[in-house]
């Protein structure tokens, strides 16, 4: 993850990197998006306020477009992972 990523988006990233590379193939297309989703919020954060600070949360920034986007990056991240958690999606691993 980029330096200066705020905690939330840091951890449910590394939960996402950890699931693409091993469940299937249903799993890394959903925490691809995801994590496309996760890009345009930081280009929006990078241009409308710099790099943010080690240790700032998303609720730092005044932006609505910034918050509402990383509350669709948090809650979608964390449908991947419990969807797979909860072996909901069932295609072989990812070879």
């Amino acid at each position: 993850m980029p330096d200066g990523w705020p905690e939330e988006m840091t951890q449910a990233g590394e939960a996402l990197s950890a699931v693409m590379l091993e469940g299937p193939d249903e799993i890394y297309e959903l925490a691809l998006e995801v994590f496309h989703l996760a890009q345009e919020w930081w280009y929006a954060l990078r241009y409308e306020h710099g790099d943010p600070s080690p240790g700032d949360t998303y609720h730092d920034y005044p932006s609505t477009d910034i918050g509402a986007a990383t509350e669709m990056f948090l809650q979608a991240a964390s449908r991947v992972l419990r969807a797979s958690d909860q072996g909901l999606l069932s295609a072989p691993p990812r070879r």
